[in-house]
């Protein structure tokens, strides 16, 4: 439903791993990269099947490549949702990553320190003596998400200065440091430092130094630079109230121009490749070896990561929103590491009749925090429970059981109640496989 592609447009980077290395050597090594083929394969295929994933897989193992395949909703070429591994992808927040690798070359070049506080670079920005460049990387900056009026404004049309002043004027959520929540307006201050330190824009930079550098000859930036290379862009895709797969406008009203990247699979396994080398590999990856970033918007996805401790790759790229992100993510991990996973398979989820009285406990207002506070509403009616935001209702919930709730009996996604440590009720919404959480206000 339409609904849940509303509540999904937030990206997700769950970067966390733990699992036992596969030996490979000599006859082994085919035969397990023989078989992690045909797994993949099967797991994607089962995507497929259920209208699940529309876009373009690669999978590395050991510096080989195991799998790179395109998977299509449509046999048909001309038609606009049609891909293949030649296709052009929007990378959206995965540029994120391709600022930090950034930032850390300029720091090997003594050009800036990520201890710096951002009044350095920018100076009459207001608490910039408390934020520094590692808060901003670590999306611990205090800053919102996005800006608090962004419905109301035209960003699409403004230059990066423009962005940047109206950033200035955002309160902080919370004290520098002290908190982690992602922040998109924190990346496009440091996508700005970046252009002020190069005395380029951002993405001009990222064109000489990222994709000519490393030969990736497909790759380039929608804006302020020559886009010569885009020759074979995939469209963006959803899906409407009746679930007919439909193109849809790649950039609205409210997109931040910056750091619009573009990129095709081969060329992101050049990334990676350059990632996994000294002195990056340390630099770039958490604790469990994993160097990745998701990204998304309405009608689009993009996820590639690198496992260091592992020796494993993968990427993919969709241009289709309705998929189950974060457990094609969590899938792949465990498919590349050996562990127990689940084939995608058809749910038929059964709605059970709980007491009105149970329902009222869950009634009110939740604010999820790490989705730009996003305030939904859960009231009671004759149909049962029913969700609302911002006055819009979105749709009934049907009751699984006494705190299990879901939104339609083929879709895994879900809504479970909880008490918190102090008694008070707060929401886990699972969306596409990503949990989030929801703080009741009222």
């Amino acid at each position: 439903m339409k609904y849940l592609t509303q509540l999904s447009i937030l990206f997700f980077a769950f970067l966390f791993c733990g699992c036992q290395p596969i030996n490979s050597n000599g006859q082994e090594d085919a035969n397990t990269h023989s078989k992690l083929e045909q797994n993949l394969d099967e797991y994607f295929n089962a995507l497929l099947a259920l209208k699940q994933f529309n876009g373009v897989v690669l999978v590395e193992k050991n510096g080989k490549e195991v799998l790179k395949k395109a998977y299509n909703l449509s046999e048909n070429a001309s038609d606009s949702l049609y891909v293949t591994t030649e296709h052009q992808f929007d990378l959206r927040s995965v540029s994120k990553l391709i600022s930090k690798y950034i930032l850390k070359r300029l720091q090997d070049e003594g050009k800036i320190s990520v201890d710096d506080t951002i009044e350095t670079y920018l100076p009459d920005f207001p608490n910039g003596n408390k934020i520094t460049i590692q808060h901003l990387m670590d999306n611990q900056s205090g800053l919102p998400r996005e800006l608090y009026n962004e419905d109301e404004l035209d960003i699409f049309s403004m230059e990066p200065a423009e962005l940047v002043a109206l950033i200035k004027k955002e309160s902080l959520e919370f004290e520098p440091g002290t908190e982690t929540r992602y922040s998109n307006l924190g990346y496009e201050l440091l996508y700005f430092i970046i252009g002020k330190l190069t005395g380029k824009t951002f993405a001009q930079h990222i064109q000489e130094e990222v994709f000519d550098r490393l030969d990736m000859q497909s790759s380039g930036a929608h804006f302020y630079t020559d886009r010569k290379q885009l020759k074979k862009y995939a469209f963006y895709h959803t899906s409407d109230d009746d679930n007919n797969i439909i193109q849809i406008e790649h950039f609205e009203k409210g997109s931040k121009k910056q750091a619009k990247l573009f990129s095709t699979v081969d060329d992101v396994k050049k990334l990676l490749r350059e990632f996994q080398q000294d002195p990056y590999n340390k630099k770039l990856s958490s604790s469990n070896g994993i160097i990745g970033h998701s990204g998304g918007s309405e009608g689009i996805r993009s996820h590639i990561e690198t496992n260091i401790h592992h020796n494993y790759s993968f990427i993919f790229l969709t241009n289709y929103d309705q998929i189950p992100f974060a457990d094609i993510i969590k899938s792949l991990r465990k498919i590349m590491e050996g562990k127990p996973y689940e084939i995608p398979k058809k749910l038929n989820r059964q709605a059970i009749e709980i007491s009105e009285n149970v329902i009222k406990k869950y009634v009110g207002k939740y604010d999820f925090k790490d989705a730009n506070h996003v305030i939904i509403d859960f009231k009671v009616e004759d149909v049962g429970m029913v969700v609302y935001q911002k006055g819009d209702k979105l749709g009934p919930i049907f009751a699984e059981n006494d705190t299990l709730f879901f939104w339609e009996s083929e879709g895994a996604e879900s809504i479970e109640f909880k008490l918190d440590k102090n008694g008070n009720y707060k929401v886990i919404m699972d969306m596409f496989g990503a949990p989030w959480e929801g703080t009741k206000i009222e």
